[in-house]
């Protein structure tokens, strides 16, 4: 009997292994600007979840989604608008384009501050212009 016993309780526990595991789907692609170059570093991330990555040298990408069917998958990069794709529950192979967002390639972001310390102890990007040289400069 208590053989029995262990053998049923060993199959349920299989079954049970078994519904438990979600289905994982691949997403893979390549993303490029409208002339078809690579972009390389931009994000690709399914929205509501923390499946994501980072497009390669070349443009392409490839991440693992738990229950895919019904997410969006969000691609973005700095200077273009956001693609946003629904996904299946299948794999899929996707080639996504990203066009320019002019508006955003006009912004510049001018910071001032009277620090008083050497540049090399400083952790970001600085540059000097002096206003003489600004009031020389025709616009």
């Amino acid at each position: 009997m208590k053989k029995k016993y262990y053998q049923l309780s060993a199959l349920l526990m299989v079954f049970f292994v078994q519904f438990t595991f979600a289905q994982s789907v691949t997403i893979s692609g390549t993303v490029s600007d409208q002339a078809g170059v690579p972009l390389s570093g931009a994000s690709v991330l399914v929205k509501g979840t923390s499946a994501g990555g980072i497009a390669d040298f070349d443009g392409n990408f490839s991440i693992q989604v738990t229950d895919a069917e019904g997410k969006t998958l969000v691609v973005s990069y700095l200077g273009f608008l956001t693609s946003k794709t629904v996904l299946t529950g299948v794999d899929q192979t996707l080639y996504v384009q990203l066009a320019e967002d002019v508006n955003a390639l006009d912004e510049v972001i001018v910071v001032g501050s009277s620090i008083t310390q050497e540049r090399k102890k400083l952790g970001n990007a600085i540059t000097t212009v002096k206003a003489a040289v600004l009031t020389k400069q025709r616009l």
